[in-house]
């Protein structure tokens, strides 16, 4: 399988802060091709949807969506 190159980056301009003073920069890239594999996952027991990236070193979901799935717990810093 040959790598895809990427043909479209967004960058999200202003960095946000959340309660902290350092901000950072979200990146989205998205290749040309066939739809992304959806893929459950079970994270502390909770069923999660999420993509399946086997390039990503980590995978991430927003802070809402953390909220509403793990209500009242506690993040780490």
């Amino acid at each position: 399988m040959r790598p895809r190159s990427v043909q479209k980056m967004d960058e999200i301009p202003e960095p946000q802060t959340h309660g902290t003073d350092a901000p950072y920069n979200m990146w989205t890239l998205q290749a040309a091709g066939p739809e992304s594999m959806q893929i459950q996952v079970f994270v502390n027991g909770v069923p999660l949807v999420m993509e399946l990236d086997t390039g990503a070193s980590v995978s991430i979901i927003g802070e809402d969506e953390f909220n509403a799935m793990f209500p009242g717990a506690v993040r780490a810093l």
